[in-house]
């Protein structure tokens, strides 16, 4: 099972929903018992889904979900994604991914200037590692996207292992955490 996660945004959905079909549709036609799923994060992302779907002709095989994005990354053997907090649970569910990202070239021009991590991927940053395949930009189309891939189908869980500990980092009592950093706090006044 191949989950498919163009992002929530009508311009994201824009940007890299035909990109992640027709990588969706290499990986299927590499084998043909893949299925794919893609959830829409609202009404409008439905219908533009939909739109895309029948333009590329894969109306047929993918399965378009009204939302239930967490449900579609736990049917999934690989997620390929938007960067954004969709990988961050994505690594909490312990789904192999690969992160995709295209915006505007000015855009890129300027924040890839500001930037102050090499990696664009929430797992990345808190791995402090290229663990998670990242295509950005130029380095993002359907063939790179479905070779990414599939080298996850064969071996997804070194990508699993990798990770292990940013989701123990993330595993704790958040309220006793957040209490315990605030009690020396209100105890100066």
């Amino acid at each position: 099972m191949i989950a498919l996660l163009p992002g929530s945004r009508e311009r994201e959905v824009a940007q890299l929903g035909d990109t992640m079909l027709r990588a969706g549709a290499l990986l299927c036609s590499r084998d043909p018992r893949r299925q794919m799923l893609m959830p829409a994060a609202s009404d409008e992302r439905h219908a533009q889904l939909e739109a895309l779907l029948g333009a590329a002709g894969l109306a047929d095989r993918v399965r378009l979900l009204h939302g239930q994005s967490r449900l579609a990354m736990l049917a999934a053997d690989v997620v390929m994604l938007a960067s954004g907090t969709a990988s961050l649970e994505a690594m909490l569910l312990e789904r192999p991914m690969v992160i995709a990202y295209r915006v505007a070239p000015l855009t890129w021009s300027i924040m890839s200037r500001l930037a102050v991590t090499p990696y664009v991927g929430l797992p990345n940053i808190l791995a402090g590692a290229a663990v998670v395949p990242e295509l950005l930009q130029d380095a993002l189309d359907a063939p790179a996207l479905a070779l990414a891939a599939e080298q996850l189908l064969d071996d997804g869980d070194a990508q699993l292992r990798a990770l292990a500990p940013c989701r123990t980092a993330l595993d704790v009592d958040f309220d006793s955490a957040v209490a315990g950093a605030l009690l020396p706090l209100a105890d100066r006044g």
